[in-house]
C-alpha cells in the first residue's frame, strides 16, 4: 500500500499576500519594539520621546474620519514622522522602509505589489525577502490562502 504524503499547510506566499506589522512577534522575540520604533524618529524628536514614558496617551484625530482615538506619544511622533517627505528615502533600507510604510499605513496589510508600488522598488525582491524563513522585524503575512 502507497502512503500518500501529508500536506504541509504552507502555502507559497504571492504578490497579492497582505503583510503586516505582527506585534506578537516583537513580543517573543529579544529585540525591544520602543528601541526599534525610536530609530525611525528624526533625531530631535527621538531625543524628546527618550525621556517620554512609554504608557503615556494623548488625544489622536483621524483626518478622514474625525474619530478620536487614544494613542501613545511615541505612536503619535511616528505618524507626524511619517508625514515628512524623507521619511522613506532611496537610501531608507527595504526592510526598514516597508516597517515605515506600514506604520505610517496604520499597520493595515499591504502586498508586495503595493509595497513595491509606493516605495518604487520591485515586488519580486520584497516577495523573496518576505516569504523567506527568517520574519524581519515582526514584519509577516496575515493570512495566505491557496
Amino acid at each position: 500500500m502507497m502512503v500518500q504524503p501529508k500536506p504541509s499547510g504552507l502555502v507559497k506566499p504571492t504578490v497579492d499576500t497582505r503583510y503586516h506589522i505582527d506585534y506578537n512577534w516583537w513580543q517573543r522575540s529579544d529585540e525591544d519594539l520602543r528601541t526599534y520604533l525610536l530609530s525611525h524618529l528624526p533625531q530631535d524628536q527621538r531625543d524628546r520621546m527618550v525621556h517620554t514614558p512609554s504608557d503615556e496617551t494623548i488625544d489622536a484625530i483621524d483626518s478622514d474620519s474625525g474619530e478620536v482615538t487614544q494613542v501613545d506619544e511615541l505612536h503619535f511622533a511616528l505618524q507626524r514622522a511619517a508625514q515628512q517627505a524623507d521619511y522613506i528615502t532611496q537610501h531608507t533600507s527595504l526592510v526598514d522602509a516597508i516597517f515605515r510604510l506600514l506604520v505610517a499605513n496604520n499597520n493595515r496589510p499591504l502586498s508586495s505589489a503595493e509595497l513595491g508600488e509606493q516605495l518604487k522598488r520591485p515586488a519580486a525582491t520584497i516577495l523573496k525577502m518576505l516569504s523567506g524563513t527568517r520574519v524581519y522585524k515582526g514584519i509577516r503575512p496575515t493570512e495566505i490562502t491557496s
